[in-house]
């Protein structure tokens, strides 16, 4: 089971630095993009009707959290569905269930700081600095995602690498 849903991964894990980086890209950058648009939309609209940048702040957040995994998990299992269905079978519960393991691992204590404390501090703090909302909310949405995503890589490609030392 651990082995189907992990064939991409590997391949990933196998290459030169650009073939990580063409495979971060390829998963993460999907996510980040609805993450953004919604961070930006739901905060302002949050500030324009509360005129409270710290509420505002929070429900960035927690909305492009919620987007942002949104969209990995369904990007993993459509990647997990393509390549079982090609070998015949079908994504069942279990590998799903492997599946939401595997990004529970990869995103998980990058991801208690980052939501809880460091992403709202951003987005509260940037747009005060830059005296421009919308600008400041993508500013500070971006410094987080450069703090995030140093343990959120390192993670990923420990799993990886311990998986392959399994086998």
């Amino acid at each position: 089971m651990e082995q189907e849903v992990n064939q991409q991964e590997v391949a990933t894990r196998k290459g030169s630095i650009k073939t990580k980086i063409k495979g971060w890209v390829k998963r993460f950058l999907p996510a980040e993009v609805v993450g953004t648009i919604v961070a930006i939309v739901i905060s302002s609209l949050t500030h324009y009707y509360t005129n409270n940048a710290i509420v505002a702040a929070y429900a960035g957040s927690v909305c492009e959290t919620i987007a942002f995994y949104a969209t990995i998990i369904m990007h993993d299992a459509l990647i997990a569905s393509k390549e079982l269905k090609e070998e015949g079978k079908t994504l069942t519960y279990r590998s799903f269930v492997y599946l939401l393991r595997n990004i529970l691992l990869d995103f998980g204590l990058a991801e208690l700081m980052d939501s809880l404390l460091l992403r709202p501090f951003c987005m509260y703090i940037f747009p005060i600095w830059l005296r421009n909302y919308p600008l400041g909310i993508l500013a500070g949405k971006i410094a987080s995602d450069i703090v995030f995503y140093l343990p959120v890589i390192i993670s990923y490609e420990l799993r990886i690498w311990l998986s392959e030392r399994k086998k």
